[in-house]
């Protein structure tokens, strides 16, 4: 080990503050909108990486835990505190990876790759990567090459400037699929197709206005009133509209949200799958997300979300190679894009129900449009599921066809690296 890995080991901060006060100082910053421009046009994944939010990254940029380096002559925030990204969860993260604090890389990992944070010269700021600290990395499958060590070997040594630091994986043990024990993110498509006779003035129609006829028409003939009644037990499709005069509905989902996503598909992952309620009820009232939820005697007890574009989710990067050729390649060809994402009950009773949610979906979409290329996001762990289980429902319906079936576009895997342990000798040297 050499001189300064060893320090980093032993010592509990790695400071430069001769660099620091002249840098910080001398050195222009990068604004957030360049910061997104570098971070977007340089990392080809379907998920954006680093900070998303305009006012967490003015924060981060105060916050004397930031780590910064140059790029491009400009200062620029490499690691943060993982509390400045709201799509995670700071607390469970660094428990899962039995630290005291999980520090997000903010760079792009081609800048890594060139040598950004090669050395502790390239640090500005900060008190270096204090000790029982992780960085959380972010990789897309544009940089994996297939051998998973080597490549996680590889980046640790592309952050040299943190000294000695070794990788690590967040491990599900529920899925049994080879593939799946690792924390991921996956984008899939499929493509159905209807085998109804559809009028043609839905054809002319806007997507969004043929889907709220052909539920209002749906709803008629099963006999349902306009919302659910103390004792529904049927499954209802809401508009942005309708949650917004209805916030009861909006709390309750919400509450869903917390223990489905906060508590199952969140267990061993970092990803804060129900983020905040003010996130949450955001996007639920987006325009042209619709919201399909089971009842029982009620009350909620799960749901999901349709979108018939992508333009409603900003922590999607539609320009990506793989994502925006596919996306482009199904407009080229006339079908209809759906986003479905986000299906959710609080346990076992609610998820043996969410196959009610994707038939309304199929249902009330197979009365629009003939062809439709749906997009589902899922983790290392619903993936063992919802696109098995969306192909069984597509193939039992008869207003459907399912003509392509489910493959993944795109994956975006997530890592951490942290510093050994000391041994025993460095342990008895730093008591004596």
């Amino acid at each position: 080990m050499s001189a300064n890995a060893d320090q980093s080991v032993t010592s509990e901060h790695n400071s430069h503050p001769e660099r620091a006060g002249e840098s910080r100082e001398t050195l222009p910053t990068f604004e957030y909108g360049d910061y997104r421009t570098l971070c977007d046009t340089e990392t080809d994944a379907f998920r954006r990486i680093g900070i998303l939010d305009a006012d967490e990254y003015a924060e981060a940029m105060e916050d004397p835990r930031t780590i910064f380096c140059e790029i491009d002559g400009k200062l620029i925030p490499a690691l943060t505190p993982l509390s400045y990204e709201q799509r995670y969860n700071a607390e469970r993260t660094a428990d899962m990876a039995d630290v005291d604090e999980v520090m997000l890389l903010t760079i792009p990992l081609t800048r890594v790759r060139e040598g950004a944070l090669a050395s502790e010269e390239a640090l500005i700021g900060g008190e270096g990567l204090p000790a029982n600290t992780a960085i959380l990395i972010e990789e897309p499958d544009s940089l994996i090459d297939g051998d998973r060590e080597a490549d996680h070997l590889a980046v640790s040594e592309w952050l040299a400037a943190f000294g000695q630091l070794e990788p690590h994986e967040f491990i599900d043990p529920r899925p049994k699929e080879e593939g799946h024990e690792t924390a991921w993110m996956g984008i899939y498509n499929l493509e159905v197709s209807s085998t109804q006779e559809i009028a043609p003035e839905k054809l002319e129609m806007s997507t969004v206005n043929a889907f709220i006829r052909s539920w209002q028409e749906y709803r008629e003939e099963e006999n349902l009133p306009p919302m659910p009644g103390e004792g529904s037990n049927d499954t209802y499709l809401f508009t942005a509209a309708d949650l917004q005069t209805h916030p009861e509905i909006v709390d309750d989902l919400w509450s869903i949200s917390q223990v489905g996503f906060g508590k199952v598909l969140g267990e061993h992952h970092p990803i804060s799958m129900e983020v905040t309620k003010g996130f949450f009820t955001d996007h639920i009232q987006s325009e042209n997300v619709f919201t399909a939820v089971r009842f029982v005697d009620g009350r909620p007890v799960c749901f999901g979300f349709m979108a018939p574009d992508m333009d409603h989710n900003d922590w999607l990067d539609c320009n990506s190679t793989l994502l925006g050729g596919d996306l482009d390649k199904a407009k080229q060809e006339g079908k209809q894009v759906a986003h479905f994402f986000e299906l959710i009950s609080k346990g076992a009773p609610g998820m043996a129900l969410s196959t009610d949610v994707i038939n309304l979906f199929l249902e009330v979409a197979s009365r629009t449009r003939k062809d439709w290329h749906v997009v589902l996001e899922s983790t290392n762990f619903s993936a063992t599921y919802i696109p098995h289980m969306a192909e069984a429902l597509i193939q039992a319906l008869p207003s459907m066809d399912l003509t392509m079936p489910t493959k993944m576009v795109s994956r975006l895997d997530y890592w951490y690296l942290k510093k050994p342990a000391p041994s025993a000798a460095h342990r008895v040297l730093s008591l004596a």
